[in-house]
């Protein structure tokens, strides 16, 4: 790849996140300039540069894009952030990674089921909405609802009758921003969350990884708390189901993208029901560069002003997935309703043996309320450990020392993930 020194780029969205995409920017020599409506947005406060400007706000991103001379834009982690972008690089003719009908299909739920039912991509099974309006349908209870075209759980519902059911369908409605509800089967079980790297049309598996929600005495049972990489069911996955993700990948006709999808397993299968264009929302890819030298942020980075991304070929190869032997845990801490006065310290946590990097997304004086959402969330803790003991040792030392305090000295964290619970080869 020759140098990129000078050239200029646009992230779309400052969250902390994109702090990432800054950083390896810089490491190229790449002039950053970040964009949001929030002032004091992470990723805006380490870049060159930065617009308190919307990244919705297209036609004024469409000047600044002229006005900087800006070389190529990014957005690679936040779904909210894709249909912006992809319509920015189409007006100012940047490379965008992915075509609006690929992005519609990827943040639309129900577009994304039908695209699996065409290339055998096994998916949950589902109700339609008119079935409710006759209150003597025969539904198998209990079922899922949830909006069509939506963010961060938002709007998920169980419904164990009639009258949760047709509740649940309005709200859920009210949310998406098709005003379309997706009515399912009530899946319970292991989830499996898998990454990929399309380079030249060809896909390469980065990451399997299995997902811990809360309790459902908590009220945190869809929401994710842990992920540990790699998945026991890496060799089954590679071995039943990859092939068919393959077929959908070459359906979608993607050429250079990161893609992601989690699904449930049930028996031989696993069932689909989350899809991204994007790496999912976490800081993974920091603790898979080190375990495994491969940069998906310099990935990114370098598509977005050459158009291309193959230099991450020479860092790939069929056992990443693997992760050379080492266990990676991503934990999300959540808090229970309060204000918080008080938060151990970063410092301390980073001195915990296996912990490579936080990121907190609330701070003191916030206040909590029960959402039963990511919003819950007080941060992202990354785990890299050479042995499932070395791991063991540290979140057990996470938990015991990671304490959030509410304003009566009382500790908000709650729901936390248990160690019995984490499954291993």
């Amino acid at each position: 790849m020759k140098s990129l020194k000078g050239k200029k780029l646009l992230i779309l969205g400052g969250a902390s996140l994109h702090k990432k995409l800054v950083e390896t920017a810089h490491e190229m020599g790449v002039t950053t300039i970040v964009t949001d409506n929030i002032v004091n947005a992470p990723a805006k406060l380490i870049s060159d540069y930065s617009y308190d400007v919307n990244v919705t706000n297209i036609d004024e991103l469409e000047k600044i894009c002229y006005k900087e001379k800006v070389d190529g834009i990014v957005s690679g982690y936040l779904d909210f952030c894709q249909r912006y972008y992809e319509e920015l690089c189409r007006r100012v003719h940047l490379p965008c990674y992915g075509t609006y009908e690929q992005f519609q299909i990827l943040t639309n739920k129900d577009l994304f089921k039908k695209k699996c039912l065409e290339c055998g991509v096994d998916i949950i099974p589902s109700y339609e909405e008119e079935m409710f309006l006759n209150e003597q349908t025969n539904i198998q209870y209990p079922i899922y609802v949830k909006p069509s075209y939506s963010r961060g759980s938002r709007g998920q519902y169980i419904c164990h009758n009639y009258q949760e059911a047709v509740e649940a369908i309005n709200k859920a409605k009210e949310i998406s921003e098709d005003n379309h509800a997706i009515i399912e089967r009530y899946m319970q079980g292991d989830i499996i969350q898998v990454s990929y790297i399309i380079v030249n049309r060809k896909a390469y598996l980065l990451r399997t990884a299995d997902q811990y929600n809360g309790k459902l005495k908590d009220g945190m049972d869809h929401i994710c708390i842990a992920a540990s990489s790699p998945s026991i069911y890496t060799d089954f996955y590679l071995k039943k189901v990859h092939p068919k993700v393959l077929k959908l990948i070459e359906k979608l006709e993607i050429i250079n993208a990161p893609f992601f999808m989690q699904g449930f397993i049930d028996g031989d299968k696993v069932r689909f029901f989350d899809p991204g264009l994007r790496f999912p929302g976490t800081e993974y890819a920091r603790l898979l560069k080190m375990a495994t030298g491969i940069d998906t942020p310099k990935a990114l980075v370098e598509f977005a002003l050459t158009g291309e991304m193959s230099s991450i070929l020479k860092q790939i190869n069929p056992q990443s997935v693997y992760l050379n032997g080492k266990t990676i845990m991503n934990l999300f801490p959540v808090l229970r309703p309060g204000k918080i006065s008080k938060i151990t310290s970063e410092k301390k946590i980073l001195a915990i043996n296996g912990i490579k990097y936080i990121t907190f997304r609330r701070s003191i004086g916030d206040v909590m309320h029960f959402t039963g959402d990511v919003n819950q969330r007080i941060a992202e803790v990354n785990i890299l450990c050479n042995s499932k003991k070395e791991m063991q040792k540290a979140i057990e030392d996470f938990e015991s020392q990671f304490k959030v305090l509410d304003e009566d000295n009382h500790n908000m964290v709650f729901a936390n993930f248990e160690i019995s619970d984490w499954k291993v080869n």
